[in-house]
């Protein structure tokens, strides 16, 4: 996909009593940044103009006219100052003010796209770790709810122990005096057997 969505180009050349005029403008906005050129060359007398947006957001921008030529680097107001001031650059205050808001926001200042897509990354950063902290503390919820049934079923496993091991003492001790009692009633039955005897023999 093409970093340019705007581009404009412009030539006109006429010959008027034997002299030509020639007047070339150009305008290419994109993600790299703006950059335009305006020339005119009419007989001898010659003026070109030309402004590249760098990565730091200024302008690098040559102007020259004749023979002379001058290179600087401006802030980007100070190139649109100049821009309203020079009437053959109203092409590019048109654009700028009007039109570019439609084709490149980001294009303007690359520093706050920059920002934007930082600013981006650290939110899914932070939706990834918050999605982690989620999903570790219901493991920890889960864990806890696990540990919790498994001491509630060894509680309720202790607890039938007890139980069991209370109602077999009480049929042991149940059957223990079972067996005292049989063992009474038979000293008894013993102990009158004895006295019948007894007093059969006296009888005699």
């Amino acid at each position: 996909m093409s970093t340019v969505v705007y581009r404009h180009e412009s030539s006109l050349s006429t010959v008027k009593n034997n002299v030509k005029h020639t007047v070339k403008s150009s305008l290419i906005d994109g993600a790299k940044g703006l950059s335009f050129s305006f020339l005119e060359k009419k007989g001898d007398k010659f003026y070109k103009v030309k402004a590249k947006q760098l990565e730091d957001g200024t302008f690098e921008v040559q102007e020259k006219k004749d023979e002379k030529e001058d290179k600087k680097t401006m802030k980007e107001a100070d190139v649109m100052k100049m821009v309203k001031k020079d009437k053959n650059l109203k092409f590019v205050d048109d654009y700028v003010s009007k039109e570019r808001k439609n084709y490149l926001k980001g294009g303007k200042k690359r520093k706050s796209s920059k920002k934007s897509s930082k600013r981006k990354s650290s939110k899914k950063s932070s939706k990834r770790k918050s999605s982690k902290k989620a999903k570790r503390a219901s493991r920890k919820k889960t864990s806890k709810k696990s540990s919790k049934r498994k001491s509630s079923k060894k509680a309720k496993r202790a607890s039938r122990k007890k139980t069991s091991k209370k109602s077999s003492k009480r049929k042991t001790s149940k059957r223990t005096s079972k067996k005292k009692a049989s063992k009474k009633k038979a000293s008894k039955k013993k102990a009158s057997k004895k006295k019948a005897s007894k007093k059969r023999g006296s009888r005699k």
